[in-house]
């Protein structure tokens, strides 16, 4: 079973969130996430993060359908080399229509004139900062569960996903690298406890030539080694974000909601 994260690891309000998800096909072929008990009334009035302190432009992205009573999963999207936060307004609705909240951010980094990430010792806790503050944030305004905030990520947004993971296992409930997330040879993982039962889902298209599958296969391994759950899901695409990755990642995603739960 997944950890639980304390509600304290985002600092809001406690969530009187459901505690059971049941997973439904809907009339659109969507699989839902459905209420299975009602919780008082949350009505969040601030406005939703359009920035960060620093001016990092912040996307967020509501499900269909918002219900201020349930306690919504929430996904943080990184983009990749050339991406923009703006992403998420087109996957998250391909991901699922009503499951999800979406976030994202803009790389403040450019490589080749193209908008990316900057993996300096100082740049990423910097951003694991700002990412903590626009959850909070996020929070007080919307309905998010603490316990299923899930971050994920395609190339470059990949790499910065699984560090974050690795350094702050308490803030989310999983991971989902998309063509990247591979580790320097030399990396060492320090907290084992926290790290243990957190899943993690590895994606790749066969014909994506930018992946080094070497040190992918081994990142996969050393993570499995720390206890973590790893999956790891071929698909026949390049470097691209296809409509059958985003079924099974959702299919995924709530399979590790229902687990934490008990269903």
């Amino acid at each position: 079973m997944i950890s639980r994260i304390p509600s304290a690891a985002w600092n809001s309000s406690p969530d009187r969130a459901i505690t059971t998800a049941t997973d439904l096909v809907s009339a659109t072929g969507k699989r839902d996430l459905l209420l299975a008990g009602r919780s008082a009334t949350h009505e969040r009035t601030l406005e939703r993060p359009t920035s960060t302190r620093s001016g990092r432009v912040v996307a967020v992205a509501e499900p269909q359908g918002y219900e201020p009573n349930y306690a919504y999963p929430l996904i943080v999207w990184l983009h990749g080399t050339g991406g923009s936060a703006n992403e998420i307004h087109s996957l998250l609705p391909e991901l699922s229509e009503r499951n999800y909240f979406g976030l994202a951010f803009d790389g403040q980094d450019v490589v080749s004139g193209l908008p990316a990430w900057s993996m300096t010792p100082e740049a990423v806790p910097d951003f694991a900062s700002e990412l903590y503050q626009t959850v909070c944030h996020l929070r007080r305004c919307r309905h998010i569960h603490s316990e299923r905030v899930f971050v994920g990520g395609i190339e470059a947004g990949a790499v910065l996903a699984v560090r974050l993971l690795l350094h702050h296992p308490e803030w989310f409930g999983g991971a989902v690298l998309i063509g990247g997330g591979a580790l320097p040879d030399d990396a060492r993982l320090t907290q084992f406890k926290q790290l243990r039962g957190r899943p993690v889902m590895f994606a790749a298209g066969r014909q994506d030539r930018s992946i080094d599958a070497d040190r992918l296969a081994a990142t996969a391994r050393l993570l499995h080694c720390a206890g973590m759950h790893v999956t790891a899901r071929p698909f026949d695409a390049g470097y691209e974000v296809t409509s059958e990755m985003l079924r099974e990642i959702d299919g995924w995603l709530i399979d590790q909601i229902n687990r934490s739960t008990g269903v």
